[in-house]
């Protein structure tokens, strides 16, 4: 598992310089069903990030959307099935959208409408979607994001920012000879060609998510966790630093990930730094 895992961040990583740390904490996430965010200025690669990212898994059905201001909920849930409402029924066609993808990209995500991101509330956290009258169970395995900011205080978008239990900044390239190299390479490939032997199918992916619930958490790391969240609430009146059960709950499975695909049964020390990278924005 961690010699397979650590060849395919290298495939992912080919010609993405100051980046195979982020494609291996969000290829972590992806495997745990951790929603991402990468936060950065344009150009920085956080696109193409994420199609590598899906490049490692056996997709079925694949949904990537430039939101803006403009968006409407037809160009991310589908379109209303003009046949129903003849039948006085109000459903959308869902083929080829959100609701019907098993790996979703939703680049700029807070450029869109709050009523088109509260939507994805429970489809992205409870994996179901209101169609009409009918409750439908989504698909969805893998859901990354990203923007050159964050949400607008004031917009009801805190419980939706909430479920990105991954949030990477991605920064412009820093080292020179790195920035050289970009400089004279050719534009990198948007995917990957992984060999089938690498790629994570989804029935081993279903499998590596219930074994990750049997990872234990040791009492020295549950005692990091204690004193983590008893700072928190120290200082909230100078720092108003919120974390919610949910968010608790997630980022302990993301841990438990990480020492599953390394081949231990417990989460260790290391672990935690996982948590610093969670919330660098």
């Amino acid at each position: 598992m961690k010699s397979r895992i650590h060849i395919l961040i290298q495939k992912i990583s080919e010609n993405m310089y100051e980046r195979e740390h982020i494609i291996a904490l969000s290829l972590l996430a992806a495997v745990a069903g951790s929603n991402t965010f990468l936060y950065g200025a344009p150009g920085t690669a956080k696109s193409l990030i994420s199609r590598r990212i899906a490049s490692a898994f056996e997709i079925e059905d694949y949904f990537e959307y430039l939101m803006n201001r403009f968006s409407t909920p037809e160009e991310v849930f589908g379109p209303v099935s003009i046949k129903a409402l003849k039948e006085d029924r109000y459903t959308r066609k869902i083929e080829s959208y959100l609701p019907n993808a098993d790996f979703a990209f939703l680049d700029e995500i807070w450029k869109a409408s709050p009523a088109i991101l509260n939507t994805l509330l429970t489809l992205v956290n409870e994996k179901t979607f209101k169609n009409g009258d009918m409750i439908q169970h989504v698909p969805l395995k893998v859901l990354m994001s990203a923007s050159n900011e964050i949400p607008e205080p004031n917009q009801g978008l805190d419980a939706l920012y909430d479920r990105f239990i991954l949030r990477l900044v991605v920064p412009p390239i820093q080292q020179a000879q790195n920035f050289h190299a970009l400089l004279q390479a050719k534009p990198s490939a948007a995917k990957i060609e992984a060999a089938d032997d690498l790629r994570i199918k989804k029935q081993e992916l279903q499998q590596w998510r219930e074994q990750i619930h049997q990872v234990q958490l040791p009492a020295e790391v549950l005692k990091i966790f204690d004193a983590v969240k008893h700072s928190l609430s120290d200082s909230f009146e100078e720092h108003a630093v919120y974390v919610s059960d949910r968010r608790w709950q997630r980022a302990a499975y993301l841990l438990k990930a990480s020492a599953f695909i390394n081949d231990r049964a417990e989460v260790n020390l290391l672990d935690l730094f996982i948590l610093k990278r969670s919330e660098e924005h």
